[in-house]
């Protein structure tokens, strides 16, 4: 029977890389989707989160769940919508991100503490894991690649004309956008991550003519 038993622990270690290469792929192909339809990205990830914010509405007046479980989670959408506002321009350092970060922890300690002493089915744990906790962050953490394409124009559009350049461009470069797309070298987000991966692990045969 130990033919059996190794097969069986080899059958599943199968069954979970394809798992998880068909999640990659899936994941890969929804930040290409996001990189190239930003607009259309922040209305989504906007309405789901007034979806959340309804949600936890109706837990708030026909469950009985801890009211501050409820506030946390109404607070981290609210968060989520001030991060929209200048979607997506998403910068990792600044204070709104920092506070959907902490509040991400904080829902998770919450739901773990209230959930680990009371008896619930499975199904409606992750339901609501699934939509009130995961469902906009994992949105948001899909949308960090459309930052790394964005035009410049943040730079010189929101603050009023300056005659001089900001220091990094270089006097004498014609192309200011090429210039700032060679100056930004740092880029975060879902798609350079896996980008990485695929040149780590997968490289390109280069063919020479």
């Amino acid at each position: 029977m130990w033919v059996l038993y190794l097969l069986s622990w080899f059958g599943i270690i199968v069954q979970m890389s394809f798992l998880l290469i068909a999640i990659a792929s899936g994941l890969y192909y929804l930040a290409e989707i996001v990189e190239e339809n930003t607009e259309i990205t922040k209305k989504v990830i906007r309405w789901l989160s007034i979806f959340v914010l309804l949600v936890y509405t109706a837990i708030l007046l026909f469950e009985d769940l801890p009211f501050i479980l409820v506030l946390c989670g109404m607070l981290s959408q609210i968060v989520h919508l001030v991060i929209l506002l200048d979607f997506p321009y998403i910068t990792i350092n600044s204070f709104s991100f920092i506070s959907a970060i902490l509040l991400f922890i904080i829902n998770h300690y919450l739901a773990f503490g209230f959930f680990s002493g009371i008896f619930m089915p499975f199904y409606e744990l992750l339901g609501y894991f699934t939509i009130c906790i995961w469902l906009v962050p994992f949105a948001l953490f899909i949308s960090l690649s459309a930052n790394d394409n964005v035009l410049p124009i943040g730079l010189f559009g929101r603050e009023s004309w300056n005659p001089h350049p900001p220091a990094f461009l270089d006097p004498n470069e014609t192309d200011a956008l090429g210039n700032y797309l060679s100056q930004k070298k740092t880029k975060y987000g879902l798609l350079t991550l896996m980008h990485y991966f695929k040149e780590k692990f997968f490289p390109q045969n280069k063919k020479m003519f």
